[in-house]
Formats: structure tokens, C-alpha cells, sequence
């Protein structure tokens, strides 16, 4: 596991050099805090934590292929071996690979040469690569099932397996056919979503903890973008016992993950760096649903803006619905073309059990309010429109909500 120096990240901006910071984690109402180079804390919920996280980069991505750009295969042994497999546990002895690996290391670095000594490494050999293919073929199981996810028609396998020669070569087909240097022929979507793969099924590899912690650091970058809704799924799906901290710079990514998850246990933020007096300070945002922006802005005698955060609940609540019951929208070639009367036209008529799914004092008042306050031709004349109006049209949007949501 990688080790981080604490004090290489302490703000450069302090000016008290007595000041040296300190970390504090609240884990369950329970305290936790402690100043480097203090011992870490013992506790044993962040021990397993600790154990069991899943940190994860676009630098780590690229570890998949771009370090091998100049060679003709793809060696993971030290990534697997010495980080992503290394919490995984022997059943029989209860020793992790990572332990099995640094007594291999220990005994060859050895100056001992007796016959005691050699057979001792000799053992440590078998054990380690008869635990080490059990745990990669667990491993390519999921990595495969995790890339079906993305559809992209790939599979991926793993060959050479030496301990001795620090060696796992990775194999990857291209329908059905096993692709060499796949590195240099997949584009970089799909480089992308392998390294994915191997990354999510190796932290469901770990062992489970009280609290499975899964950071994403900008994973998705550049060409990549395709995969950003099947990423979404394995999360759903896959990771619903981890607490995900999810984070981006991209704000269409960053509203498509708060569209999709809206409703759920996810909460927004957003960090901004504001300058002042030549330093930068950072802003936290604690980014409320749109309903309660609209309602924050109503208080303060903004209608316009009230309204505008009003109608983009509406918006969303219809598209999350409309992909969630799998209803047939109509086709614009041009997706920014869609407009919200697309949705709503179809939820109007949705049945379940051959009865309308809202009734139809809902719909009347939500066409009423859509006309006089949601429409974003009203915007122009939003001055004649009452404070009772829109805090009206926004209660009307909760009821819709509360509707589709069920």
C-alpha cells in the first residue's frame, strides 16, 4: 500500500510554523484524531477500513497500459501483487498475499544460504503462486463480469503467471479474438474501461469491513467520456455497500451523476478556489436539490431564479422517470433539442394496471403552472407573477415528485 508523507501536504499558506495540522475523522459519531508523527490510530473499524479502501485516479488507470507503451505485453505482477491483491487473505494460514510476497522478498534478499533457509523460500514460492492463481482467477471472473458492463465485446485473462519471475501477463480479446499488443490497437475508451474492471473487481476481491470506503478521483477523462453511464451501473450495482466518495471537475459529469442518483443517499458539494489578499481560499458549496434552491430563492424575493430552479426539478424528474419505466420518447437527432412537453406528453399517459398513473387534478395543476410560471417564455414578463404563484408551482413539483418517486 502507498504511504503518503502528511506533512508534504501541509498548506504552504500557514503562517504559524508551530502549526503543523492535524487529521480528524468522525466515523459513527466517534472522534478520531491524531498529529503525524503520532501513531495512527489504532481503532479497529479504520485499521479494517484501512485494509480494504479502494483510492483510485486517472494516474492509477493509466498504470494498466501507458507504462507498458514501449513493450509487447502487460506485466501487472507488482500493480496486482504489491497493491491492488495484497489485502487478499489465505484461508487456511489467514496470510494475505502481501505478507506471503514479503517473506518471498525477505528469504531471496537473505545472505543465509542453509538447506533449512532454501527450503523455507522454496515453501513461501509454492504458497505464494498457489495462492495468487486462486485469487486471480476470482479476479478474472469479475473483471469480466464488470467489463460486460461497458459492452465493448471484450474479455480479458491472465498468462505467465510466475512468482519467481514476477510475472502476469494480461491477455485481452477483441470479439473472440485474442488481440496482441492490445494495448497499442484499443482505443482509449476501452483501455479505460479494463483498467476499470480490474480496479472495481479487485476492491470487491477485499475482504469485508464495517466501512468499505470507495474514492474516485477523476477517473473518466478525455476520450473516455463513453463510459460514464456504465460506470454509474457497476456502481449501483456493485458498490452498494461502500460509502463512494465520487470526484470531478467536469460539471456536465457532475450534474449527470446528481440527475441519475437524485432521490438516493448521495449528497452534492462543490469546491471552488476564491483569491483573496494573494492567496487562494477554498469555497464549499453544499449543492441543495434544485427544489430547495428554488425555495431559497423565493424567500429572498427572487422569483426569476426561483422559478428556473424550479423548472429544472420538473425537467429532471421527468427524464429519471421516463428512463426508469423505459418510456418511448420522441427521437431528436440532436439531444439538446429535446424538450421537457417530450416527457411529460408520454408520463400523462402512462398507465399501471390500466389505470393512469397520476391523476388527473395532478396533471391539470401541473399544466396550469407550467403555462403561467414554468414556461421559459413567462421568464420575460416573471415580474406579474406572484410570490403565491411560484411557491404554488413549487409545491405542485414536490407532489410530482413524491408521484414519480413511487
Amino acid at each position: 500500500k502507498e504511504r503518503t508523507d502528511f506533512l508534504q501536504h501541509k498548506n504552504i499558506f500557514v503562517t504559524d510554523e508551530t502549526e503543523e495540522g492535524f487529521i480528524k475523522l468522525t466515523i459513527d459519531r466517534d472522534i478520531h484524531e491524531w498529529q503525524p508523527p503520532q501513531k495512527f490510530p489504532q481503532a479497529q473499524t479504520i485499521l479494517d477500513a484501512n485494509q480494504v479502501k479502494g483510492f483510485l485516479n486517472y494516474q492509477n488507470l493509466l498504470e494498466t497500459y501507458l507504462l507498458h507503451s514501449k513493450e509487447n505485453s502487460i506485466n501487472l505482477f507488482h500493480l496486482l501483487v504489491g497493491n491492488l491483491l495484497a489485502g487478499y487473505r489465505e484461508s487456511s494460514s489467514g496470510r494475505t498475499i502481501g505478507d506471503i510476497w514479503n517473506a518471498v522478498v525477505e528469504k531471496s534478499n537473505a545472505r543465509r544460504n542453509t538447506n533449512i533457509y532454501k527450503k523455507e523460500r522454496v515453501e513461501e514460492i509454492i504458497l505464494m503462486n498457489r495462492v495468487l492463481r486462486s485469487a486471480l482467477s476470482k479476479l478474472e471472473t469479475k473483471i469480466n463480469e464488470l467489463l460486460n458492463s461497458f459492452n465493448y465485446a471484450i474479455t480479458c485473462s491472465f498468462d505467465n503467471i510466475n512468482v519467481e519471475r514476477k510475472t502476469i501477463i494480461l491477455k485481452v480479446t477483441f470479439f473472440d479474438k485474442l488481440i496482441q499488443n492490445h494495448h497499442h490497437f484499443l482505443n482509449e475508451a476501452r483501455l479505460s474501461a479494463i483498467a476499470l474492471s480490474i480496479y472495481f473487481a479487485s476492491i470487491l476481491q477485499q475482504p469485508s469491513s464495517e466501512l468499505s470506503i470507495l474514492a474516485l478521483d477523476d477517473v473518466l477523462v478525455g476520450l473516455d467520456m463513453a463510459n460514464r453511464l456504465p460506470v454509474i451501473d457497476i456502481l449501483e450495482q456493485h458498490f452498494t455497500n461502500h460509502q463512494i466518495f465520487f470526484i470531478t471537475h467536469d460539471k456536465l459529469w457532475f450534474e449527470m451523476m446528481r440527475m441519475r442518483t437524485n432521490g438516493s443517499q448521495w449528497k452534492y458539494a462543490e469546491f471552488y478556489c476564491n483569491p483573496n489578499n494573494g492567496i487562494e481560499l477554498p469555497i464549499y458549496v453544499d449543492n441543495k436539490a434544485y427544489l430547495e434552491r428554488a425555495k431559497e430563492h423565493l424567500q429572498m424575493n427572487d422569483h426569476k431564479a426561483a422559478v428556473i430552479y424550479a423548472r429544472t426539478a420538473f425537467e429532471v424528474a421527468l427524464k429519471k422517470f421516463c428512463e426508469t419505466k423505459y418510456l418511448k420518447v420522441k427521437f431528436r437527432e440532436n439531444i439538446k433539442e429535446l424538450k421537457s412537453n417530450d416527457f411529460w406528453d408520454e408520463i400523462k399517459l402512462y398507465k399501471k394496471d390500466n389505470i393512469l398513473f397520476l391523476n388527473v387534478k395532478l396533471i391539470d395543476e401541473i399544466e396550469f403552472y407550467r403555462n403561467i410560471v414554468l414556461n421559459p417564455l413567462s421568464h420575460s414578463r416573471i415580474i406579474n407573477i406572484t410570490k403565491n404563484e411560484v411557491d404554488r408551482a413549487i409545491q405542485v413539483i414536490e407532489s410530482l415528485q413524491l408521484e414519480l418517486n413511487t
